[in-house]
C-alpha cells in the first residue's frame, strides 16, 4: 500500500514537471509568435514611416520650387516695374527739357497771351536775356511754368539768373518727381555740410564741397565724389 502510494505521488510530481514543461514551451512558442508579429509590425511602421517621410520630401521640395519660382517672377516683374518707370521718367525729362518753374512771380492776369507778354518782358529786363517764350502757365499760387522754344534758349536763361541776385524771385528747372526727390536729397546734405562751416554749391544732380566735386549715382541712390563734372 505504501509503495503504492509513492508510484502515485511520483507520477502526480511527473506529471505536474510535465506540465510545467508544457508550459515552457507554449510560452516560448507564445513569445515567438508576439516576437514576430512585432517585428511585422516595426517592418510595416517603417516602411509607412519611409513613405511618409519621402512625400514630405517631395511636398517640400515643391513648395522650395514654388517658391523660387514666385521669388524669380517677383524679380522679373520688379525689373520690369523698375524699366516701366525709367521710361516713364525719360518721356517726362522729355517734356520738361524746355521748362523752367518761375517762383515768386506776381501776375495779375489769368490769361496765357498776357501771361507770355509778362514773362517776356520780366525776362528782358530782369534777367537780362531776350528770348521767346512759347507758353507760360501758373500751377500755384506766383508759381509759373514757362516753355521755351528749344533747349539752348532755356540754358541762356538758366545762366543769366544770377541777376536775380537779391530779388525774391527764383527761376529752376522744371523738374519731375524723381528729380525733386533726389534735389531734395542733394539739399539736405547740403544743409548739414553748411552746418559745419564748408563752402557748398549745387547743380542739378551734384554739388560742390569745399572744392571737391560730388555727383548722384543712380545705382546707390546717392552723392559720390568725381573727378569732374
Amino acid at each position: 500500500m505504501f509503495l503504492q502510494i509513492l508510484d502515485l505521488e511520483f507520477l502526480i510530481v511527473y506529471n505536474s514537471y510535465l506540465q510545467r514543461d508544457d508550459m515552457r514551451e507554449s510560452n516560448k512558442q507564445l513569445l515567438n509568435e508576439w516576437n514576430t508579429q512585432l517585428k511585422e509590425e516595426l517592418k510595416t511602421i517603417r516602411e509607412e514611416l519611409k513613405q511618409t517621410r519621402d512625400q514630405l520630401q517631395e511636398q517640400n521640395q515643391e513648395i522650395r520650387d514654388k517658391y523660387e519660382e514666385w521669388k524669380r517672377a517677383k524679380e522679373e516683374m520688379g525689373k520690369r516695374v523698375g524699366e516701366v518707370e525709367s521710361q516713364l521718367d525719360r518721356m517726362e525729362r522729355e517734356k520738361r527739357r524746355n521748362k523752367v518753374v518761375m517762383m515768386e512771380l506776381h501776375i495779375e492776369t489769368g490769361e496765357q497771351k498776357q501771361i507770355i507778354g509778362k514773362v517776356t518782358k520780366f525776362l528782358e529786363e530782369k534777367v537780362k536775356v531776350e528770348r521767346k517764350v512759347k507758353s507760360a502757365y501758373k500751377i500755384a499760387e506766383k508759381v509759373y511754368v514757362v516753355e521755351f522754344e528749344n533747349r539752348e534758349e532755356k540754358i541762356n536763361v538758366m545762366k543769366s539768373k544770377k541777376n536775380l541776385k537779391g530779388s525774391s524771385i527764383y527761376i529752376n528747372d522744371d523738374l519731375t518727381k524723381t528729380e525733386r526727390k533726389i534735389q531734395n536729397k542733394i539739399k539736405e546734405e547740403a544743409t548739414k555740410e553748411r552746418n559745419k562751416g564748408k563752402m557748398v554749391r549745387m547743380g542739378y544732380k551734384k554739388s560742390t564741397v569745399d572744392g571737391r566735386n560730388f555727383k548722384w549715382n543712380e545705382e546707390e541712390g546717392r552723392l559720390k565724389k568725381a573727378e569732374n563734372f
